[in-house]
């Protein structure tokens, strides 16, 4: 993984000491270092022949690195403050293929269909409700040109900070239900990061992704946990 270098912007959040930083709106943290999926997003930027989108990019850490390889970034997230950082982090020269876009995505985002070269959705799409979700991906399939490809990278209640839900969400899966990582109390499955998380949380696995990825028809090049 690589490792931004946020740590000496002052406009940004004190890093915590796992290296994750916190959101101003409390909806988690933007990490510091650059995950295998993010980083095909990043390396695939430079040969975009058309603009890349980064839903909730925080303080885009992914932002940035795709217009150094050269893209044409869209820059969402539902803060509109990490977005005023970002515009402010950025390099002057990169500024032009810059374009933030505040509001949450899809219901807010006004973008034309086919119109994306290929889109992150970097720890996002957990603070998604099952209905939200279902009309994510399907704006996501809409909007990315032919042959466009999305990356998504979500929180699995397989996690070790996340190991106190585990059991419950076993449960709910074995009962049949579509989305056993949906859940309201997330406060009671974690502490030390509950400070800044909703407590509305939707882990996925791979076969929810799955599943929800391929009706509205994304085909899948990889997938694990």
């Amino acid at each position: 993984m690589n490792h931004g270098s946020f740590d000496k912007h002052k406009l940004i959040p004190e890093p915590l000491p796992s290296g994750l930083i916190p959101t101003l709106n409390k909806m988690g943290y933007m990490t510091q270092f650059i995950d295998e999926y993010s980083q095909k997003f990043i390396d695939d930027a430079k040969y975009a022949d058309a603009p890349v989108l980064e839903i909730g990019a925080a303080y885009g850490i992914a932002t940035l690195q795709a217009l150094s390889n050269g893209a044409r970034v869209v820059s969402n997230d539902l803060d509109e403050q990490h977005l005023k950082i970002l515009g402010q982090i950025c390099p002057k020269e990169l500024l032009h293929n810059l374009i933030l876009l505040p509001g949450k995505f899809p219901d807010d985002i006004n973008i034309d269909d086919n119109s994306i070269y290929s889109i992150l959705m970097c720890r996002v799409v957990h603070f998604f409700t099952p209905v939200e979700i279902k009309q994510a991906f399907k704006k996501a399939f809409n909007i990315l040109a032919p042959g466009g490809k999305i990356y998504i990278i979500a929180d699995t209640p397989y996690q070790k900070n996340w190991s106190k839900f585990l059991a419950t969400y076993e449960q709910k899966k074995r009962s049949g239900e579509k989305f056993p990582g949906f859940i309201v109390n997330s406060d009671d499955f974690i502490t030390d990061l509950a400070f800044n998380l909703p407590k509305m949380f939707n882990f996925m696995d791979t076969e929810v992704l799955l599943r929800e990825l391929t009706e509205v028809g994304f085909l899948i090049e990889k997938l694990n946990i």
